[in-house]
């Protein structure tokens, strides 16, 4: 079992109960199976040991060690040094893994040999989700230069895959330090790999977590800290300049295009690097310089000066144009200085509760925005933390009333906007800074952000604020508006102080009254990301208007108006709607069941043709003599009339076959003595679909085949990708063959068939016939045209006298391959059976339709023609190409030689390995068996 494992999947583990069992389900529910978990418990003190060994008793491919506390880095080292698989994938315990990661990945790996592949990265938190654009900008690279300067701003391990053979070859572990560890193993790989490809699937979720769910503020920045990620991105940068002077002695001479080429490069990509340090060192230190124990500011301004005179003049200009709050273009200011010369003064009043008053702290002291004051009145520092307390951007108000402080704080900050701190109103890490931006980059007076509710285990939209921030309301407008009054909170609004100043605003002690004046008096502007998140719920919102206000009526209709223009609004009355729906069609369908009977018929549904049953039903159908049946057989939309008419057979019949999405079965639950038989209509396993690769959402998927009793397949290897596909158990599989196969077994049958088509197609005959069967193509579930890529004029004068070839696409491609052109050896087919076609040809040319498994049948060659495989959406369940027979072609311009090879070859390796594996119950007595199975149910 060991030599089969394709992936290890290395998790250190560190207190994280809260999250661990999501994270390891994420795994679980992976559509790849051939894995390891190595889970390196580091010492824990909750009950993360407990759920990993939990994991390990139900499954054996999750292994759990345990160890004492020594780091993340020993934890990794450990699991790596035990790790079996061919391909490594790092998971954090409070992290996720989209279902499709791990197969994406290792799909992209085997196809392009690659020992390196990076996907999206998606950040998730309780208030939204968001891709970093970085990795977006890679996923989509077929090929990745190891100098591509977007993977330093992506050296984190959860969006990667990595060759083993790669960090074994190398001797590539994890150093001991604590910060940025992750960055010299992923550039020791990256440095060292020869193939580094882009997955364009989301392959990790990394969770977000605020600081009020469990990572205090007082997680201190140490010397230490900041001097381990110094050591970590300068070791990055010695294995850049190492990996550039490796390349630099393979070129003969330095003054080539080629040599100059390489020495732009090096001090363009070293120049990124130092760029890249001196941001991480303003975002991860300089930004939460409140959070420092000793004595690190001196060392951070220090190293931002010695780095700057590494990177290009014209980057340093853009890095500080695009950091206006951190005013680079002066020497940085140390957290004194901030106090004296703040850009944002916070005012916190006695308003907001003594216990939400650490939290509302935590969550100011983790802003991403060091430049800022705390006013807070002086009340309510009696319980305050230590820690708060003795800074020196801390400011008492000796107001008596929380009306007194907001007026002294006007007069007191030191700030150029001011936010005033009513009620709770937690900030995300960007807030102010967002904020900040917008007030100081456009000629307002307020900026006014979004707010959310904050529930138990979620953030929760408030329907007041969506009518406040509807789309038409996020610019500045003119000032009296209804909408606005219902925007009763100051706490949400940054102010300009020298513009409250002019105006000799003056607050009252009635918060909706001062929201008003301001909305009427001052230009603002609507931000809805990063929300400030609070405790406030309709009801605070509108208690003020709907109560007090003497036209409380027109109020409450102007806001019901409003909201009913909102996202929001129309989401929740498309699902009363539905749910309306679906309870009066439940108890309609639950009185039919209660007065109609069960007749002991056989009922035929179809929607792949009008008035008659394809050959797979039609086979089956001609296979029951003796027993009663009907047919319903319309392609969709279906009229009322034939509604009603197929929900009465459907209620009526004692056994229900289907040859395709019955999307009925949905809204009826049929009565236990009924039964229904899938006869799906491709054979073998080559696409993803249903579950797999759902059309809709995976909800609909399952109503659509939950009912199922038995799903006819045509061999037992696949059936558990049907099961997965249905999300039905796999005993209701049953591999009885595909029943429209018995006539391609059929020699009298096919030579009969082969009589009847050169009868009427007299001028092919003797001739040898080359059939093209293209599938449809898709992007985000809905078709697309197919740009073939072939010169159709060039590929006909290449076809022999006796050559000819016939298009006979897929039944859904409305469209004209061959674009209305005609050539004397290339014909459109469209009108005969795919069947016949397959009987009369010597070659098939294909790509990812499902004719392949019938055509093995006749043990004829294929060519795989695919030029846009590499940009195919559909993921496959076979391992594509290598376990097909036939030749595989991208490139239109080898597809002529490779005809004309396919139709002098006399073997086909592989066919017969192929034909046993996906079509091995096919004997050409699949309808008879079927036939017995809905007999021994009529029973």
């Amino acid at each position: 079992m060991i030599n089969n494992i394709k992936i290890s999947i290395i998790m250190p583990v560190y207190n994280v109960q809260d999250y661990l069992e999501e994270a390891l389900q994420s795994i679980q529910n992976q559509t790849f199976d051939d894995y390891e978990v190595l889970m390196v418990d580091d010492g824990s003190t909750d009950a993360s040991l407990e759920i990993m060994k939990k994991y390990s008793q139900l499954d054996t491919r999750f292994i759990s060690y345990s160890k004492e506390n020594k780091g993340v880095s020993q934890a990794r080292n450990y699991a790596l040094d035990r790790a079996h698989g061919e391909y490594v994938a790092f998971l954090d315990g409070d992290d996720l893994m989209p279902k499709r990661a791990l197969e994406a990945m290792y799909r992209t790996a085997k196809e392009h040999k690659a020992e390196i592949i990076i996907g999206k990265m998606q950040e998730f938190s309780l208030a939204k989700k968001s891709i970093y654009q970085h990795t977006k900008n890679l996923s989509v690279k077929k090929q990745i230069d190891k100098y591509d300067e977007d993977i330093l701003w992506t050296m984190m391990l959860g969006n990667k895959l990595y060759s083993r053979n790669l960090i074994e070859e190398n001797k590539i572990r994890f150093e001991s330090v604590k910060f940025s560890e992750d960055a010299i193993f992923t550039m020791s790989c990256i440095f060292k790999s020869k193939m580094i490809c882009g997955c364009s699937k989301i392959t990790n979720q990394y969770r977000k977590r605020f600081c009020w769910e469990g990572r205090s503020v007082t997680q201190m920045i140490s010397r230490e800290l900041f001097e381990d990620f110094l050591y970590s991105y300068e070791k990055v940068i010695t294995l850049a300049k190492d990996s550039l002077s490796r390349d630099m002695e393979e070129i003969a001479d330095f003054n080539s295009g080629l040599g100059l080429q390489l020495q732009y490069k090096k001090i363009s990509y070293v120049s990124a690097i130092y760029e890249k340090l001196v941001k991480s060192i303003l975002d991860q230190f300089y930004r939460q310089i409140w959070k420092e124990n000793e004595n690190v500011f001196k060392l951070i301004a220090e190293k931002i000066q010695e780095y700057k005179q590494y990177i290009i003049p014209e980057k340093w200009d853009n890095l500080v144009s695009g950091l206006p709050e951190l005013r680079l273009n002066r020497p940085l200011l140390k957290a004194e200085q901030l106090a004296k010369q703040p850009l944002i003064s916070i005012v916190i009043t006695e308003n907001l509760k003594f216990r939400e008053l650490d939290i509302m702290m935590d969550s100011i002291y983790n802003q991403l925005f060091p430049a800022f004051e705390v006013l807070i009145q002086k009340s309510r520092t009696k319980n305050l933390n230590i820690f708060y307390k003795e800074k020196c951007n801390l400011r008492l108000l000796e107001a008596k009333t929380a009306t007194e402080a907001k007026n002294e704080a006007v007069k007191k900050a030191r700030g150029t906007a001011i936010i005033f701190i009513d009620h709770l109103a937690l900030f995300e890490k960007n807030t102010l800074n967002k904020m900040y931006k917008a007030i100081m980059s456009s000629d307002i007076d307020m900026v006014v952000m979004k707010m959310k509710h904050l529930g138990e285990n979620e953030v929760i939209n408030i329907d007041t604020q969506e009518v406040v921030n509807v789309l038409r309301y996020r610019q500045p407008l003119k000032k009296k508006t209804t909408y606005n009054k219902l925007d009763n909170t100051i706490s949400n609004k940054l102010i300009k102080k020298n513009v409250l100043k002019s105006h000799n605003f003056l607050f009252t002690d009635k918060p909706w009254k001062d929201s008003k004046k301001l909305y009427r008096e001052f230009q603002f502007k609507k931000i809805i990301d990063n929300p400030i998140i609070t405790n406030l719920t309709d009801r605070d919102f509108l208690k003020h208007i709907f109560i007090f206000s003497p036209v409380r009526f027109s109020y409450k209709f102007k806001y019901s108006s409003e909201f009913k223009r909102t996202k929001l609004y129309q989401k929740q009355c498309l699902e009363n709607r539905i749910k309306m729906k679906q309870k009066r069609k439940k108890q309609f369908f639950a009185f039919l069941k209660a007065v109609l009977p069960v007749f002991n018929r056989v009922f035929f549904y179809s929607i792949r043709n009008d008035g008659a049953l394809l050959e797979n039903s039609a086979a089956v159908y001609h296979a029951l003599p003796d027993v009663k049946k009907v047919i319903f057989a319309s392609r969709l939309p279906h009229t009322k009339k034939e509604k009603i008419g197929m929900y009465f057979k459907l209620l009526t019949s004692r056994v229900i076959v289907t040859d395709d999405y019955c999307k009925y079965l949905r809204e009826v639950e049929l009565r236990p003595k009924q039964k229904v038989v899938q006869i799906w209509h491709a054979c073998g396993a080559f696409k993803k679909f249903s579950l797999d690769y759902p059309s809709s959402d995976r909800f609909t998927e399952k109503l659509t085949h939950y009912q199922y009793d038995t799903v006819i397949v045509s061999s037992e290897n696949v059936k558990k990708y049907y099961a997965g596909a249905f999300g039905i158990p796999i005993d209701r599989i049953k591999a009885l063959g595909v029943p429209r196969t018995d006539n391609l077994l059929d020699q009298i049958n096919n030579k009969n068939d082969k009589e009847q088509f050169f009868r009427k197609f007299s001028e092919l005959k003797g001739k040898k016939i080359i059939i093209f069967c293209p599938t449809f193509r898709e992007v985000n579930n809905k078709q697309v045209k197919y740009k073939t890529g072939i010169n159709w004029r060039e590929l006909n004068n290449s076809l022999q006298d006796d050559e000819v070839l016939l298009i006979k696409k897929h039944p859904i491609m409305k469209y004209d391959l061959l674009e209305g052109k005609k050539y004397s050896k290339i014909k459109n087919m469209n009108e005969v059976s795919t069947y016949t076609l397959m009987n009369v040809s010597k070659l098939m040319i294909t790509d990812y339709s499902s004719v392949i498994f019938e055509y093995a049948l006749y043990n004829k060659p294929v060519i795989f023609y695919c030029p846009d495989f590499y940009d195919y959406e559909r993921d496959f369940y076979l391992k594509f190409p290598q376990e097909l027979f036939g030749d595989f072609v991208t490139d239109p311009s080898l597809l002529t030689e490779t005809i004309h090879q396919a139709l002098k070859g006399n073997q086909i390796p592989g066919i017969e390995e192929f034909k046993e594996k996906m079509m091995g119950s096919c004997d050409g007595h699949s309808a008879e068996r079927v036939a017995g199975l809905i007999k021994s149910y009529l029973k």
